[in-house]
């Protein structure tokens, strides 16, 4: 892709081709859901007994929405990554029996967050990573530099 020159439109990369303003097949905000189970742990959205693969494909997922988020806002494509905390068949396990009542891990806890971000109220929200659980919504930040080493000399 060729940087923009004053008089020359930019080609829009394939992926993005639909998802331009104005295009009568432009689709709305993209949404990832890396999962983040084991709500007891602070670094839940990585850490998972199974081994390395899932933890990959979580930070793989965020990564791709980051990047989504980033090279296609020109056109007016917003991207963000949902990692909800939810009791599911296939967490059922690691969290637990639900309790009497109301769950506060159900998934239906995590569809308020999903219905702003899609909707009008969230048109400006872009390229984030929420974490999101009972009445919690968490907001990660990016990676940082913990600190520099210089090289010899």
């Amino acid at each position: 892709m060729q940087p923009r020159q004053s008089g020359r439109r930019q080609p829009i990369p394939p992926g993005c081709c639909h998802l331009r303003r104005g295009s009568p097949r432009r689709c709305g905000p993209a949404t990832s859901t890396p999962t983040a189970a084991r709500p007891h742990r602070r670094e839940a959205l990585w850490c998972v007994r199974a081994g390395t693969g899932s933890p990959v494909a979580k930070g793989g997922i965020v990564a791709l929405t980051l990047a989504t988020a980033r090279g296609c806002a020109r056109y007016g494509v917003r991207a963000n990554a949902i990692c909800p905390r939810a009791r599911t068949a296939m967490t059922g396990s690691l969290m637990g029996a639900p309790p009497d009542g109301p769950d506060p891990l159900s998934p239906a806890r995590v569809a308020p967050l999903v219905t702003y971000l899609a909707g009008p109220a969230g048109e400006r929200i872009t390229g984030e990573v929420f974490v999101a659980h009972g009445d919690v919504v968490a907001l990660l930040g990016p990676p940082t530099v913990r600190a520099a080493f210089p090289g010899p000399g």
